[in-house]
């Protein structure tokens, strides 16, 4: 069985409000776990200032 995760971030990517969008979902011998997708509540310049 094999554990797979995978993670994605769009920096600044809303026009309107230039807040960051990240998320990631985990896999678990091919079926989807968990997935999270959450938009910023404060602009970030890199994935080390976004936080869950």
């Amino acid at each position: 069985m094999t554990l797979e995760v995978y993670t994605d971030a769009d920096y600044t990517g809303s026009p309107v409000d230039r807040r960051s969008t990240s998320g990631y979902c985990t896999f678990l011998g091919g079926n989807l776990v968990t997935w999270r997708s959450k938009k910023q509540n404060a602009v970030a310049r890199s994935s080390a200032e976004a936080e869950y």
